[in-house]
């Protein structure tokens, strides 16, 4: 069995190894993710939320393509 001294050694040199793989992890991905990201640098704009009564979820809000009588509540 190693002494405590060697195994405290140990783990710190696995904790910092540990830390410098994800660190390095984490640029080679958002360089992954900027090289996606648009030109401009704007972002799309948010999708509107409703929730919905019967399930209590918060869902897309639905295109108010037809007449208001598509998009009112259903009545309980």
């Amino acid at each position: 069995m190693l002494p405590p001294y060697l195994m405290v050694a140990l783990g710190a040199l696995g904790a910092a190894a540990l830390t410098k793989f994800i660190a390095t992890e984490n640029r080679r991905v958002n360089d992954i993710l900027d090289k996606q990201r648009p030109e401009d640098g704007t972002e799309p704009a948010p999708t509107p939320l409703e929730r919905d009564p019967a399930t209590g979820a918060y869902r897309p809000r639905a295109q108010a393509s037809g007449t208001a009588d598509e998009t009112a509540r259903p009545k309980d």
